[in-house]
C-alpha cells in the first residue's frame, strides 16, 4: 500500500489482495456498521498511518481529530 500527493490529489496504490480485503471490509462495514476481521482491521490501520504521515498540518485543523 503506498499514497502520494499530486497537486491537489491523492494518489492510494493497493495491491491486489490489498484493494479485496479492502472492498469486503467496506461491504461488510456498509452492510453492519462493523469491522470484525483482524486483516479488515489491518488494511484500515495502515490506511490511516499513510494517511496520517501524507496529509498537510493545515488538513488536520479543518478536520479537528
Amino acid at each position: 500500500m503506498e499514497i502520494k500527493k499530486e497537486s491537489n490529489d491523492y494518489i492510494i496504490k493497493l495491491n491486489n489482495y490489498e484493494v479485496l480485503v479492502f472492498f469486503e471490509c467496506l461491504v461488510k462495514f456498509v452492510e453492519n456498521n462493523e469491522i470484525i476481521d483482524e486483516a479488515e482491521q489491518k488494511i484500515l490501520y495502515d490506511l490511516d498511518c499513510l494517511l496520517e504521515s501524507t496529509l498537510e498540518e493545515p488538513l488536520w485543523k479543518i478536520i479537528k481529530i
